[in-house]
């Protein structure tokens, strides 16, 4: 990031404003330094898209370098449902990471106006829907998941048949266990119940599980955990 941003001292006496924590303070003020201020071309969901003013496509570890020393991934993810909450910004999530748009976002920056839908949402350039909200994320007691433990799912679910559940969470710590191949991981598990029909209670654990029987059986040059259930 580089230039500089502005921003209208309304913010101050808005009322997320007021009852922020000062790490969420810290938080919002970099969130807002962040969206771009000319609409850009990004690779959304495999696609090319022109991300708009106002909007950005980033992820918990990157707002949390932004943020410097003192501010954690989980006090970013907390913001950033109390933002969603008081309709500050909307967050879209995938796994090529968060699409978050500032609401008014000509408004607070520089103090100019900016027409929007009812909805505060912008369209991407691919005509779709951009900056929706959450509602789509929370699958609770999915079919899949018997735990009945509230998780909040990326949206939509991942996988070539779209039934693998994992968190934002969850999808982070793949991508770090297995940054080469998390994502053919994630494909072998969505094939394989759609076609045996198979539930988990917990579908990061089952990668997991499936990894640790891969790596016992050190299989020549392919995953085959898949060969033996």
């Amino acid at each position: 990031m580089n230039g500089f941003f502005t921003i209208n001292r309304e913010l101050f006496d808005h009322p997320l404003w007021q009852t922020s924590t000062p790490e969420q303070k810290v938080i919002l003020v970099v969130i807002i330094g962040m969206m771009n201020h000319t609409p850009k071309k990004w690779i959304w969901k495999g696609e090319e898209i022109e991300v708009d003013r106002g909007q950005r496509i980033t992820t918990v570890a990157e707002i949390k370098r932004a943020c410097g020393c003192g501010v954690s991934e989980k006090q970013i993810r907390t913001a950033i449902k109390k933002f969603e909450k008081f309709d500050f910004l909307a967050d879209q999530v995938s796994h090529d990471g968060h699409l978050i748009t500032v609401e008014n976002y000509s408004k607070w920056q520089d103090g100019g106006s900016e027409v929007v839908t009812p909805t505060g949402r912008r369209r991407a350039g691919d005509g779709q829907e951009m900056g929706r909200r959450r509602e789509s994320l929370h699958y609770k007691n999915n079919e899949n998941n018997d735990n009945n433990d509230n998780n909040i799912y990326i949206a939509p679910a991942l996988g070539k048949f779209g039934n693998v559940l994992i968190t934002e969470e969850e999808l982070e710590r793949l991508k770090e266990r297995f940054p080469y191949d998390w994502e053919d991981r994630v494909e072998r598990l969505s094939e394989y119940m759609k076609s045996k029909g198979k539930r988990y209670k917990s579908h990061y654990a089952t990668i997991l599980t499936w990894a640790r029987k891969d790596a016992d059986k050190k299989p020549e040059g392919r995953l085959s955990w898949i060969d033996e259930l």
